[in-house]
């Protein structure tokens, strides 16, 4: 966020009404924030917090290690790279 490197963490599931989310950002001490909803189209995704007026729109590599894309929050764009994490690290 500007000059600030922040860092985000989404916690992705597929659930049975289609895949779902939840977003940490540790270094702001927040965890479990909701996502609003998750859209997968092909590679394409897009995450959407209303409540932080926030959006992820990214594509999906195809090892699917990786989603590279645009976090928009409050009228600022910034590029943004999700890498899969092992669960528990």
């Amino acid at each position: 966020m500007g000059a600030v490197t922040l860092r985000i963490v989404f916690h992705f599931v597929n659930t049975e009404d289609g895949p779902a989310a939840t977003l940490d950002s540790p270094d702001q001490g927040a965890n479990g924030l909701p996502v609003t909803s998750v859209t997968r189209n092909g590679s394409a995704l897009r995450v959407e917090m209303k409540a932080l007026g926030a959006m992820f729109e990214g594509k999906i590599s195809e090892d699917r290690t990786k989603i590279e894309g645009q976090f928009s929050q409050a009228g600022n764009d910034f590029p943004l790279v999700l890498t899969r994490v092992p669960d528990g690290k």
